[in-house]
């Protein structure tokens, strides 16, 4: 179980690094682009909020899928604690989700000058995307709260392997 943590772990430190390049050059591109001076100065820091809070929140999920392997690795996954990881997780991503649709006039806006629906499109998927995680953990975290009423019905059960 621990191989497989290890790896989890050098994966979700490739997708934090990813975050910051992405933090560091993508959004501040995607924010003052100069295709986009027909936008007013509000807007543009209205979506550059937006995208910032939403690369916080992907941060916070690492860190608590981090900590949700550090439970796994102590075989206390299904008690409270990981229920209440799970709840988070779930919570932040519907966080992002409703964050995509506040900001769909300002994919709106960015893509005015042209026909190309590119913008509305990464919008309704970004949104889909957080909602369908959001829904798997919550199906994760109603699994692991019956294993974890099942463990206090029966004193007896330890976590095993399989």
């Amino acid at each position: 179980m621990k191989i497989l943590t290890n790896y989890l772990r050098a994966i979700l430190i490739l997708l934090a690094s990813l975050l910051v390049l992405i933090f560091i050059y993508l959004f501040p591109d995607f924010i003052t682009a100069g295709s986009y001076t027909h936008i007013s100065i509000f807007i543009k820091i209205y979506f550059g909020i937006g995208l910032y809070i939403s690369g916080i929140l992907s941060y916070l999920i690492i860190g608590f899928t981090w900590k949700l392997l550090h439970l796994t690795d102590k075989k206390t996954i299904f008690t409270t604690s990981g229920v209440h990881i799970l709840q988070r997780i779930k919570q932040i991503f519907y966080t992002i989700a409703f964050i995509y649709i506040v900001l769909a006039p300002a994919f709106r806006l960015m893509n005015s000058n042209d026909d190309s629906p590119i913008g509305i499109l990464l919008d309704v998927f970004l949104i889909m995307l957080a909602l369908m995680l959001g829904t798997f953990v919550n199906v994760l975290q109603l699994v692991v709260q019956k294993r974890t009423a099942n463990y206090k019905q029966k004193p007896g059960l330890k976590y095993d392997n399989n």
